[in-house]
């Protein structure tokens, strides 16, 4: 190789002049590159590509058990099958945990106060876990917990920290994770104020855990409306909403594709009956005519064995209601759907005793819709379960398969589920056909985000103790992010990252030009030896999270204390 040849001679001041130029020029490309992309950040995320979150056809599959009608279904008592158990209390949180195959049940309060001890209930055997469960979180009673089939785990909030009837009520606003067995707090950047007694469940259509009202000892009586997702809670801003109400029934109608809300209790004093149905984070009116008596403290669930929602019980007192006011408790069960209530009352067989504060919810491997524990006229039922079910044919047979939303977009989360009737024993579920990179999981209940589009035939097979199979298959369509001509309603969690994406293009193109104008000679050199490397990947923020290995303001302010505000 030949010598190099010799670099041109420039006089020392002419190359630091022109060195500290184009350094100059360099940082403040950079910076504007930087804010550049960071605002084309906000813009995209601003722009979600989830279809239009609204009502719409659902993906089930034909009635196989014809027969099976709301007016046949039967509650059978199934507390003499059951051992163990916590001690006598009210106003537990449990939820059941779809992964586990177990009921889970936190806190409450019984005779010494708030209790922050965890049982588990799985094939009629309640287990004390809460020295196992790591550092749980403090006593307490009428906190919300629902199952989060995205992270597979329970999401339990709030509370109140004092035992009831006591002289102070303080609310909690702590966020706790239940999975594996273990508790972990969580720390968001923001939290809904702090409540007892609101209601909560996962709507599949937002990919998040949803929760409405409560009462606060400083805001009252709530009717605001938070999601959480990803880790994250977010307002959701309705162009109508509920009163503000404690205690109302809370659970998403698959059916119906929408979270729907029953009763409370009023800022007034006085017991609701009215029934809504949020929709794309915006609530409506749903249902006119015969609707269940007003109550509060009812528990409700959607049973696609039956493929509507399930309402039983609660508890009622004249208006105003207040800490010393007669309570009559309740055990009529209803059902909802396609907008009209059905009473069951007298065709449901034995029923469970009147009571309220218990828990509602849908075991897949029992096949039927599990109610236990809660208090009554006769005090605390710890153990008191309850399936309601229909009536076995003598053939195992599939009542509802489902993807809800569908159609979705790439990336966006669907729910799977699926209900069956005339099950001997526990069944085994299996899923196929799913799209990358959804996973063939032995789950009734299921969460899947499509990366690629198309029109995929998902199939469910189901098997039960005695050899029977049944199977059925449903269309889910994924739609490409780009020609999605739905004009999608935005995100709150999308929002509020777009939002932080934006002003940080701005501060970056800001600090840029103000180094450009103030210390030219101080810009740092962008070597080409790092061009390209560390190149980070995150998660978008928003209400439809990936899959993973792993409002209106609130009602007037009033006092109150002890477990009932009056």
């Amino acid at each position: 190789m030949g010598p190099l040849p010799a670099r041109p001679e420039r006089s020392r001041d002419t190359g630091s002049a022109a060195r500290t130029s184009g350094r100059a020029v360099r940082a403040l490309s950079l910076a504007l590159a930087l804010a550049l992309v960071l605002v084309g950040l906000a813009a995209d995320h601003a722009s979600p590509t989830a279809p239009p979150r609204a009502p719409g056809p659902i993906a089930t599959l034909a009635r196989l058990a014809a027969g099976t009608t709301a007016a046949s279904v039967a509650w059978e008592n199934l507390s003499s099958n059951a051992t163990g158990g916590p001690t006598p209390r009210c106003c537990s949180a449990s939820a059941y945990d779809v992964v586990d195959q177990e009921w889970v049940l936190f806190g409450g309060a019984d005779g010494c106060g708030s209790c922050n001890d965890t049982w588990v209930e799985a094939n009629g055997t309640w287990t004390n876990i809460t020295a196992s469960a790591g550092p749980s979180p403090p006593g307490r009673s009428w906190a919300t917990m629902a199952y989060d089939p995205v992270s597979e785990g329970l999401v339990l909030f709030g509370g109140l920290l004092a035992a009831p009837n006591a002289s102070a009520a303080l609310a909690a606003q702590d966020t706790w994770t239940f999975q594996g067995g273990r508790w972990t707090p969580q720390a968001p950047l923001q939290s809904p104020p702090g409540r007892w007694a609101a209601g909560m469940d996962f709507d599949p259509t937002l990919g998040a855990v949803v929760l409405f009202g409560g009462f606060s000892p400083s805001g009252g009586f709530l009717s605001d409306t938070w999601a959480y997702a990803n880790g994250s809670w977010a307002p959701l801003f309705s162009s109508v909403s509920p009163p503000p109400r404690w205690a109302p029934a809370l659970a998403f109608d698959y059916a119906d594709q929408g979270l729907l809300m029953f009763g409370g209790l009023g800022e007034n004093g006085s017991v609701l009956n009215d029934t809504w149905l949020m929709t794309g984070a915006q609530w409506a009116l749903a249902s006119s005519g015969i609707a269940p008596p007003a109550r509060e403290k009812a528990m409700m669930s959607f049973d696609p064995s039956l493929d509507r929602v399930v309402l039983f019980g609660g508890d009622v007192c004249a208006s105003p209601c207040g800490p010393t006011s007669t309570v009559q408790y309740l055990n009529d069960t209803w059902t909802f759907a396609g907008g009209h209530w059905q009473e069951l009352t007298g065709t449901a067989g034995s029923a469970p005793s009147a009571r309220c504060c218990s828990s509602l919810a849908y075991d897949p491997y029992r096949a039927a819709l599990m109610l236990t524990v809660g208090a009554g006229a006769l005090g605390a039922d710890p153990v008191g379960t309850w399936g309601l079910e229909a009536p076995s044919s003598g053939a195992l047979a599939l009542t509802m398969v489902a993807a809800v939303p569908n159609p979705v977009a790439v990336g966006q989360a669907t729910t799977l589920v699926v209900g069956i009737a005339g099950t001997a024993g526990r069944p085994t579920y299996l899923l196929a056909q799913l799209p990358w990179p959804c996973l063939p999981e032995a789950l009734p209940e299921a969460v899947c985000a499509p990366s690629e589009p198309g029109t995929y035939g998902l199939s469910m097979e189901v098997r039960d103790p005695t050899g029977g199979i049944v199977a059925a298959s449903i269309v889910l369509s994924v739609l490409p992010v780009e020609g999605n001509a739905s004009a999608p309603v935005p995100s709150p969690l999308a929002a509020e990252d777009a939002g932080v994406a934006f002003g940080a293009g701005l501060v970056v193109l800001v600090v840029g030009a103000a180094l450009f104008v103030r210390r030219p000679g101080r810009l740092l050199e962008v070597s080409s030896r790092r061009r390209g490397s560390g190149r980070g990947e995150g998660r978008a923020g928003g209400l439809t999270p990936e899959r993973s290995a792993g409002s209106s303001p609130a009602g007037s302010s009033s006092g109150g204390t002890g477990g009932r505000p009056g």
